[in-house]
C-alpha cells in the first residue's frame, strides 16, 4: 500500500479505551467518577506475586535452608535470629522477609487499579472479554486520565504505568512497584495501561481482607473526559439509540458511533470517499 497518497488529520498517539457493559457505563455516567478496583479481584493470580528469581532474594527460605544444612546449635540459632530480622523494600515501606509471601497476598487487597487498553484501534478480543453483546467502549487519552484520577479518594500515591508482560519463571523485577504492574505474557494482547493507587500507611496490611471493593475519583466532567463512545459490533439494532438516549438524559455531549468492526466492503466510489472522510483522511493525489 502506498500510504504517501493519504494525508492524516487524526492524531497518531494511541488512545486509551475501556470496554464495559451497560451496567458499568451507567455507573460511570451516574456516579461521574472513575472506579478503581482492588487488585485482589483480578483474574490473573500472578499479578502482585514474586517471580522465581525474586523469591530467592525477597524471602528468607533459601538462607534458612542453608543454615539448616550447614550449621547447628547456638551458631545456627543466632544466624536464624539475624535472618528473621531482615527486611525488603515495598511500596508500603520496609517489610520483614519472613512474611514476604503473606505480604504479596495482602497487598493485593490494598492496591487499587484502573485498567485501560492502549491502542488507536478496537480489539475483537477485548469486546468478547470485557464488553459482551450489548456494550460500549469509551475512548479517552492518557492526559485526560491522568488529570481526572489525580484526585482519587483516600490514597497517598498515584502512578500511571504501561503493564509489563513477563514470564514469571524467568523475569527479575527492577523495583518494588514491578510486581503490581506485571502480568503473565499470555495477556500481552491487552496492551494495558493502568492507574495504580495506594496509601502510605501499611497498617491495613495487618488485615487479610479489605471490605472495600475499590475507590473512586472525585466527580469528573464526563463530556470532557470521553472523546467518543463506540457501540459493540455484536449489539442489537436498538442498542446504539439506547446509549444515545442515556447520554442525552445525563447531559453528555459525546459522539456515539458504530464499531469499525461492522464496516462493510468498499464496492463503489461513494463508499470509498465516505470511508476516508470518517477516518479523517484526505486523498491528496490519484
Amino acid at each position: 500500500m502506498n500510504t504517501d497518497q493519504f494525508e492524516k488529520s487524526a492524531p497518531d498517539s494511541p488512545a486509551l479505551q475501556r470496554y464495559m457493559d451497560t451496567h458499568k457505563f451507567l455507573s460511570l455516567v451516574q456516579g461521574k467518577n472513575i472506579f478503581m478496583s482492588k487488585m485482589s479481584g483480578f483474574k490473573d493470580n500472578l499479578e502482585g506475586s514474586l517471580s522465581a528469581q525474586d523469591f530467592f532474594e525477597t524471602t528468607n527460605d533459601a538462607s534458612i535452608f542453608d543454615v539448616a544444612m550447614n550449621s547447628h546449635g547456638k551458631e545456627a540459632a543466632d544466624m536464624i535470629e539475624e535472618i528473621n530480622s531482615r527486611t525488603f523494600d515495598t511500596i508500603f515501606g520496609a517489610q520483614l522477609k519472613d512474611r514476604a509471601v503473606d505480604f504479596f497476598y495482602k497487598a493485593r487487597e490494598w492496591i487499587y487499579v484502573s485498567c485501560w487498553y492502549k491502542s488507536q484501534a478496537e480489539c475483537p478480543a477485548m469486546w468478547d472479554l470485557y464488553g459482551g453483546k450489548n456494550s460500549v467502549c469509551i475512548f479517552t487519552t492518557e492526559e485526560k486520565l491522568r488529570k481526572v484520577t489525580l484526585k482519587a479518594q483516600n490514597v497517598d500515591n498515584l502512578v500511571f504505568e504501561n503493564v509489563l508482560y513477563i514470564n514469571h519463571r524467568q523475569a527479575k523485577f527492577g523495583n518494588s512497584l514491578d510486581p503490581f504492574i506485571s502480568k503473565a505474557a499470555a495477556y500481552g494482547f491487552e496492551k494495558e495501561f493502568r492507574t495504580i493507587a495506594w496509601k502510605n500507611d501499611a497498617a491495613p496490611l495487618q488485615h487479610n481482607i479489605n471490605n472495600l471493593h475499590g475507590i473512586t475519583t472525585d466527580e469528573i466532567n464526563i463530556s470532557n473526559f470521553i472523546d467518543k463512545i463506540v457501540i459493540s459490533p455484536f449489539s442489537d439494532s436498538w442498542y446504539a439509540d439506547s446509549i444515545r438516549s442515556i447520554c442525552t438524559q445525563y447531559g453528555i455531549d459525546v459522539q456515539v458511533i458504530e464499531s469499525s468492526l461492522k464496516s462493510g466492503r468498499i464496492d463503489d466510489l461513494y463508499q470509498a470517499m465516505e470511508s476516508l472522510q470518517e477516518d479523517g483522511l484526505v486523498l491528496t493525489r490519484p
